[in-house]
């Protein structure tokens, strides 16, 4: 059988490489209330934790160009989702679909979140630099409620795959 190597490119190497006209595009696209970061529907009032699911964009696009004020709304994205998060790790869903998006909304909000975690990792300017000890610090100070959220979520996998089987991409995601 063959595994899968380890990738020898970062993806801090691939995101140097792609146009940032490209990064910034998509990071424009993001419409995130900036006093305390809620993002699509959420500006009007919490509606579900994955419309929140956006933080690493910011956040890659502000340390590849240096920029603190991004990287802050980047982090103000998840600390507003955290805001919202009841004390077993779960978040309420005020969508349609009501309680049966939550593991799924969950999922999204926290993949966005690992790899926002991971880019500031990964950065060895974020790491080191002065002006970003703050937003390391603010970093820091989420880990036990993402820790606490996906230990909810991982209590929750039958009712993802039950949920998402029709969607077989989910699947692999989550």
């Amino acid at each position: 059988s063959m595994l899968a190597a380890t990738p020898s490119t970062s993806e801090w190497d691939i995101l140097s490489a792609i146009n940032p006209n490209l990064l910034s595009f998509q990071v424009q696209s993001i419409v995130v209330d900036p006093k305390n970061g809620a993002i699509n529907d959420n500006r009007e009032r919490f509606t579900s934790v994955g419309m929140q699911r956006h933080s690493s964009k910011l956040i890659a696009y502000g340390i590849l160009t240096k920029d603190i004020p991004l990287i802050d709304m980047g982090i103000k994205i998840v600390e507003y989702a955290l805001s919202y998060q009841s004390f077993n790790g779960s978040f309420p869903n005020f969508l349609p679909e009501g309680g049966e998006g939550v593991p799924r909304s969950v999922s999204f909000f926290l993949q966005d979140t690992g790899r926002s975690l991971l880019l500031a990792q990964g950065s060895s300017w974020f790491k080191s630099s002065e002006q970003t000890s703050k937003l390391r610090a603010r970093l820091k100070r989420i880990i036990p409620a993402v820790t606490n959220s996906l230990n909810w979520l991982m209590s929750r996998e039958e009712e993802l795959r039950k949920h998402d089987r029709v969607a077989t991409n989910r699947i692999f995601f989550h």
